[in-house]
């Protein structure tokens, strides 16, 4: 059972099928990816939780049937892997794709074949198609081509506390052609 104020958001079976991962706020003030147990909604384990941010979402692998890693979003899209090769392979995409944040939107069975989304601050991004092993990438689409990436203006992380001591993040853009103060 929820109030108004908690949320329980299924987001994957266990690989027995006796549990089920979801993003919860129960007893909580941030989402947190747990397991619970099916027969009675128990909460069983915290699989993993932020404390600054909600977590975004649960990383998975079910070829390997393996939970490879959670993400969260603080200044920038972040990641905690619990799977070395789920970790080696966020680092070759963003090895292919400096200065920008990429994520796995989609994979084969096989996880041989992925569809990435690659996006900065200025840019709304674009599709790629990635083969596992390989050190390049072949773009499918542009999401926003109509946009100009070098006109756009960069965004800043900020951060501050609140009087209450809550961690409060952000972003300052400021036209292109200005000077910050």
């Amino acid at each position: 059972r929820t109030g108004f104020r908690a949320s329980v958001t299924p987001l994957l079976f266990t690989f027995d099928h006796r549990h089920l991962y979801a993003l919860s706020t129960l007893g909580r003030d941030k989402k947190a990816i747990v397991r619970l147990d099916l027969c009675d909604g128990r909460e069983v384990e915290v699989v993993f939780e932020h404390q600054d941010v909600d977590v975004d979402a649960l990383l998975y692998s079910r070829l390997r049937k393996t939970i490879t890693g959670a993400s969260f979003t603080t200044s920038r899209r972040g990641h905690e892997f619990f799977d070395d090769e789920r970790h080696a392979l966020q680092c070759r995409l963003e090895g292919l794709f400096p200065d920008r944040q990429v994520g796995v939107v989609s994979a084969s069975r096989d996880e041989r074949h992925l569809i990435i989304h690659v996006e900065s601050d200025r840019t709304m991004g674009a599709y790629y198609y990635y083969r596992a092993g390989t050190t390049e990438a072949v773009k499918l689409a542009d999401c926003g081509p109509w946009l100009d990436e070098a006109r756009m203006a960069s965004m800043t992380p900020v951060h501050y506390l609140s009087r209450d001591g809550l961690a409060i993040h952000g972003y300052l853009t400021t036209p292109a052609e200005s000077t910050p103060s």
